[in-house]
């Protein structure tokens, strides 16, 4: 199982480095926490990732990694944004470059949320919506 310390290592290794950004340790944590917290309203039941706010154990799926790791790298990539926006930056060209990429990560991991919550659906025992009679009546017919 993933570990807080193996995801913010993959992130920065997949998302963060080839793109030459640079974030500190508390700032990937809290994208991490965020990510988190948005797969676990998915699933109506909190998720931990070890080392992550003092959590002993991994209880996120194996198969959901990816989409935590593309959630923590658009909240990073969205907290770059901001801090380009709020400071002089020199370069433009760079500045839209990285308001693509926060665009289309988060983009992305609201696609794999929603697909997150079919499989869910797909998966579940009991069934998604509540039964529904319909009461009303067309004009030629009369009640009974």
């Amino acid at each position: 199982m993933s570990d807080l310390t193996d995801i913010c290592t993959r992130i920065r290794t997949q998302y963060l480095d080839p793109n030459k950004y640079a974030v500190e340790d508390d700032t990937l944590e809290e994208a991490v926490r965020s990510a988190l917290s948005d797969i676990s309203r998915v699933y109506e039941n909190p998720h931990t990732l070890e080392g992550l706010d003092g959590a002993l154990a991994t209880t996120l799926p194996e198969r959901d990694i990816p989409v935590l790791m593309t959630g923590a790298s658009g909240y990073v990539l969205t907290i770059l944004l901001q801090y380009c926006f709020s400071h002089y930056t020199p370069s433009l060209v760079d500045d839209a470059n990285l308001m693509k990429a926060e665009h289309h990560m988060n983009a992305r991991f609201k696609t794999l949320l929603t697909e997150l919550r079919m499989d869910d659906f797909q998966r579940s025992q009991a069934c998604p919506h509540i039964d529904w009679e319909w009461h009303d009546l067309a004009p030629w017919e009369t009640a009974d």
